[in-house]
């Protein structure tokens, strides 16, 4: 019996180990943007000649490694026109590791309307 409780103990805590050491966050990210990654990903998206260009190679970044909220902001503030951050924004906010922190993070680099969009995309809200 003492064994059978040990075995049953040394699989929950194995589990339990298992789990806490996953990279999985509440969207799924399974593979996670380091600080490298992305200071690598941010000098080449600033190399670009068009928000267009910039916008593609910063989406396919956030595809390949979800990116964090302060991330997403440092690719956001490369673009100049306000229709692509508020569109980048919209569509990093799925790769987004720390969804919670995204609003805070990310809208300062909007302007107020954006801003409103980005919240009814957010909050499934309109005004």
């Amino acid at each position: 019996m003492k064994k059978l409780l040990y075995l049953v103990c040394a699989v929950v805590v194995s589990v339990s180990v298992s789990q806490a050491q996953s990279t999985t966050s509440p969207v799924g990210c399974s593979k996670i943007l380091s600080q490298a990654q992305y200071t690598t990903a941010k000098n080449s998206i600033a190399k670009k000649n068009d928000d267009a260009s910039k916008q593609a190679t910063a989406k396919q970044v956030v595809n390949a490694s979800c990116a964090y909220a302060e991330q997403v902001k440092g690719f956001e503030s490369l673009f100049t026109s306000e229709q692509t951050k508020l569109d980048f924004a919209i569509y990093a906010y799925a790769y987004c590791y720390d969804q919670s922190n995204y609003y805070a993070k990310v809208s300062p680099v909007l302007s107020s309307e954006s801003v409103r969009q980005l919240h009814d995309y957010m909050y499934g809200t309109t005004h």
